[in-house]
């Protein structure tokens, strides 16, 4: 029974060899949360690499692009930035205002393209 509790625990050993990856490691998107009331679109969790998606709203009703605002700019389609990182920060959130008027109502698409 010793004999073979020492042979089981015995480190393995590699006499060389090649690993090879193929495909890409994927970080998950931000998660997105619209807030009708305030009619505000807030993205939590982004990975770093998420920084400079773009970001635009549409009407399913009629096709027009809502505005949108964030701390330093207004424009149809906005760019996802960190409004300040630590150094060891590993992700963002970040908010944005539709600006559309009157109170927006109806369907919308959300649509945000990672780079």
């Amino acid at each position: 029974m010793s004999v073979l509790l020492s042979c089981a625990s015995a480190p393995a050993l590699a006499d060389g060899g090649v690993v090879r990856f193929s495909g890409r490691i994927v970080d998950p998107g931000c998660t997105p949360a619209v807030q009708a009331e305030r009619q505000e679109i807030t993205f939590s969790g982004c990975p770093l690499a998420a920084q400079g998606a773009r970001l635009a709203v549409t009407s399913l009703q009629n096709a027009a692009t809502v505005p949108l605002r964030d701390a330093r700019q207004r424009s149809e389609v906005l760019t996802v930035a960190a409004g300040a990182l630590s150094t060891d920060a590993l992700s963002f959130s970040s908010r944005y205002r539709m600006e559309g008027g009157a109170a927006l109502r109806g369907a919308y698409l959300v649509r945000i393209d990672y780079p």
